[in-house]
């Protein structure tokens, strides 16, 4: 599928972050609930790399930027159970640097044609970025 204009695209970024939460949501906040969050994530840059460059977007966007994306972002923010009102910084941190590096190295990944080659391993990385620990991936 090709969108037509970037508000599509964006738009497609925001049903499919909605779906996300969704299928987490029952999930209490810990590493299992954050994996499922960054396989998902792996795999949506993997099927869509055009439109994950785009949500790659989200990191450079103001508090008071691109009100979409900052939807966006705030929606990965409650998949992931950061509460806004009791902000741990040190957790923001972790998923920005997380999600930041995923998008990246599986838009390499995508580039390299090494998707399922490099797969466990941006998705140990990021695991580790979110303080989940450092498996060795084979």
């Amino acid at each position: 599928m090709q969108f037509r204009t970037e508000a599509a695209a964006v738009e497609s970024v925001r049903a499919h972050m909605q779906a996300l939460l969704a299928s987490v949501e029952s999930m209490p906040p810990g590493v299992e609930r954050d994996r499922a969050i960054v396989e998902d994530a792996v795999q949506f840059t993997y099927d869509w790399p055009g439109v994950s460059t785009l949500a790659n977007r989200i990191a450079d966007s103001e508090p008071d930027g691109d009100p979409q994306l900052v939807e966006i972002g705030l929606i990965l923010y409650a998949a992931l159970g950061i509460d806004l009102k009791n902000v741990d910084v040190e957790r923001v941190v972790r998923v920005t640097s997380a999600f930041s590096g995923l998008g990246i190295a599986a838009l390499q990944a995508v580039r390299a044609d090494m998707k399922r080659e490099w797969r466990a391993h941006i998705v140990q990385a990021a695991m580790n970025a979110l303080g989940h620990g450092a498996r060795r991936v084979r």
